[in-house]
């Protein structure tokens, strides 16, 4: 049971911030993420990406890989 919480979430940032991002681990959580989808019907595979969602994609993981 956690009594004190913002101390607690104080900690999570922390952690969160001073953890190294593994990059490859994150392409294999989205990769698992996209299989799912496929098999629950959420996209098609043989659904193309317009280019708008290619740009939001492409500035949603270069955001990513930025942050600390």
């Amino acid at each position: 049971m956690i009594k004190n919480q913002k101390l607690f979430e104080q900690f999570e940032k922390n952690l969160i911030r001073n953890s190294p991002v593994d990059f490859y681990q994150n392409l294999r959580v989205v990769h698992e993420l996209h299989q799912q989808a496929l098999f629950l019907g959420v996209f098609k595979e043989d659904q193309t990406i317009n280019r708008e969602d290619k740009i939001r994609y492409a500035r949603a993981i270069n955001f990513a890989s930025k942050a600390p």
